[in-house]
């Protein structure tokens, strides 16, 4: 994302455990401390990294990204923070859980700005719905073969991931 001029901010949600390898630490922490770790949980953790972009790093415009359960979450975040958010990421998001007794389907259209959401081919069901209510400017993205669970289809070991990378590319010329 640095070569193609972006700024990022990668953060570890409380919720999740480990990628490649690598655990999660602010999931151990907040497990020392007696914290919920449930994937809704892991709101208050996007909600501050907006607030540190946005007041702290003074970002002009600010594009969340989310992989499987926070793909969800971004669109949530979304919904949340129009005034806020300028565009939306989302790798394979789900029903995964609700927020207040809420499915994540319910909050989408209230989005504003514009949204990109992909899959493995096999997940397409899962977002549908979610695709459908989104009143903004939107984008979708299956790949040709059968593709991969969230952000991992832009894993340059992952078979397919160049195409990935175009669709993703091509969303971002708008930014």
């Amino acid at each position: 994302m640095n070569k193609l001029g972006f700024n990022c901010i990668a953060i570890d949600q409380r919720s999740g455990l480990k990628a490649r390898g690598i655990e999660n630490e602010t999931h151990k922490r907040a497990k020392k401390k007696g914290l919920a770790t449930k994937y809704p949980d892991a709101i208050p953790d996007l909600e501050a990294t907006i607030l540190y972009v946005k007041d702290e790093l003074k970002a002009k415009k600010i594009i969340i990204w989310g992989s499987s359960y926070s793909a969800a979450l971004v669109l949530y975040m979304g919904a949340q923070h129009p005034d806020l958010i300028d565009g939306i990421l989302s790798f394979s998001p789900g029903e995964y859980f609700e927020i207040d007794g809420k499915t994540i389907v319910s909050f989408v259209p209230r989005i504003k700005c514009p949204v990109f959401i992909t899959s493995a081919k096999n997940e397409h069901k899962q977002w549908e719905d979610f695709y459908a209510q989104i009143t903004a400017k939107k984008t979708s993205f299956l790949p040709k073969e059968s593709g991969f669970h969230g952000s991992k289809a832009l894993w340059f070991d992952k078979k397919g991931h160049a195409e990935y990378w175009k669709a993703v590319k091509e969303f971002l010329k708008a930014f």
